[in-house]
């Protein structure tokens, strides 16, 4: 198997060729209700669609049914509309889906982008918990296939915010639990998000896209 990685700043993520995804594995006992709540956004791999000096990023987690969740995704960046120097807190709102009940750690998560690029665009993208203890961790990963190749990208969510900071050890574990599931996390690429609650102040908020 050919393995190579994209270096580009706005467009990075592990690249396979001759290799399709694989499916994650099956946590049979998943438990949706224990998973809601809010996350931190701790470590991620570099994706196009995320600011890569962004800080206090995380998702929050509700019910909607018995195999639908909303998705609230946040982080502060600097005013997106360039009207100055400040901060804001952007949100982009969507949803999740459980598509098959006896594999319920396999989620679709999709979000309504509006009107973009003259056309109406709706994202949709695999939502793979690998793992989770549901109080503490949860490792996300999404892998898609184009055919003679295939992409991935991973999350390394925390119910703690300062996580690094405030055990340094349970997160050198957690990182190797990640790396346990994809090569994806040994690359050097990986952004370890700030999360400092003491700066994860801002100026004002804004939903994307406006």
């Amino acid at each position: 198997m050919k393995t190579a990685l994209l270096f580009s700043a706005a467009n990075a993520q592990l690249i396979s060729f001759g290799k399709s995804c694989t499916s994650p594995p099956l946590i049979a006992d998943f438990d949706l209700d224990r998973y809601y709540g809010k996350w931190w956004e701790n470590a991620r791999t570099p994706v196009s669609f995320s600011d890569d000096n962004d800080k206090c990023g995380g998702a929050e987690y509700g019910p909607v049914d018995a195999s639908t969740i909303t998705v609230n995704n946040s982080h502060i960046i600097p005013y997106s509309d360039n009207s100055g120097s400040g901060l804001e807190l952007q949100e982009i709102l969507g949803n999740a889906k459980i598509l098959d009940a006896n594999f319920p750690n396999k989620l679709l998560v999709y979000f309504d982008y509006g009107y973009q690029l003259s056309a109406s665009r709706d994202e949709r993208s695999n939502y793979w918990i690998m793992d989770t203890n549901y109080d503490e961790y949860a490792i996300i990963m999404n892998c898609e296939d184009f055919g003679s190749f295939s992409l991935e990208w991973g999350w390394l969510l925390t119910r703690d915010q300062n996580i690094r900071e405030n055990n340094p050890q349970r997160w050198a574990e957690l990182m190797d639990i990640a790396i346990g599931f994809s090569d994806v996390w040994e690359r050097e690429e990986i952004l370890m998000i700030p999360q400092d609650p003491n700066d994860c102040t801002y100026d004002k908020e804004s939903y994307w896209p406006n």
